[in-house]
């Protein structure tokens, strides 16, 4: 939205009507690239939904036309920009990576940018309008991560025990939820990922994994 562009310091777009100049382009046959970030910190839903909107509204042309570069990344936030430099003022806490910053009241955070993506990324693929990245296969999987990174364990282990049905179990999914439990002091859940890994067949994983067990139970009292 132009709201957002605003915020981006991005003044000279001031006044610029977006659709004339997609038909403009469409009617001479000029192509066209559109960078789309995702949750610039100030983004709110309706301005998302703004964005949307825009698509639909011009999707004629632009699935003649237009190539979107939508970031994988959502929104990074790294130095020396303005907002990493200055984040009080922007209004967001940053966090450990790039990606994983979220705004000081908690609404805008990594989660909330990926459904962003993700949504955007299925409505134009609804438009037959081509996009460079295609929707993540393993948001789940994504969420759990953020989450680890973040310390909030519970979350972790709920995405990615939804990723594990959902998506499917993987020799890292239930290394991490092992680490996840072993944090949480929840043994019972332990000895369930120590079950399930085995069902997997590459050795190396199953070695890695169970020189794990092996010092846990040699640290604690789990049998």
């Amino acid at each position: 939205s132009q709201k957002v562009m605003f915020k981006m310091g991005k003044y000279l777009c001031k006044g610029t009507d977006y659709d004339q100049i997609i038909k403009d382009c469409c009617e001479v046959g000029l192509g066209i690239g559109l960078n789309w970030m995702f949750g610039f910190p100030g983004e709110t839903d309706d301005d998302f939904q703004e964005d949307l909107d825009f698509f639909s509204r011009n999707q004629k042309c632009l699935a003649q036309i237009a190539s979107v570069n939508n970031s994988p990344g959502f929104c990074g936030i790294n130095p020396p920009c303005y907002a990493y430099n200055h984040p009080d003022e922007v209004g967001i806490v940053l966090g450990p990576d790039p990606v994983s910053w979220t705004t000081k009241e908690g609404k805008n955070t990594y989660v909330r940018r990926l459904i962003k993506f993700q949504k955007f990324c299925r409505h134009l693929d609804k438009l037959n309008i081509k996009h460079v990245f295609p929707a993540y296969s393993n948001e789940n999987e994504l969420a759990a991560d953020y989450y680890f990174l973040v310390k909030n364990y519970l979350l972790a282990a709920s995405y990615l025990k939804i990723s594990i049905n959902k998506e499917g179990a993987t020799a890292k999914k239930m290394s991490r939820l092992f680490d996840i439990y072993r944090d949480l002091g929840r043994q019972e859940r332990i000895l369930e990922c120590a079950h399930e890994f085995e069902k997997f067949s590459d050795e190396n994983d199953k070695k890695a994994f169970a020189e794990k067990l092996k010092l846990l139970r040699n640290a604690s009292s789990i049998q």
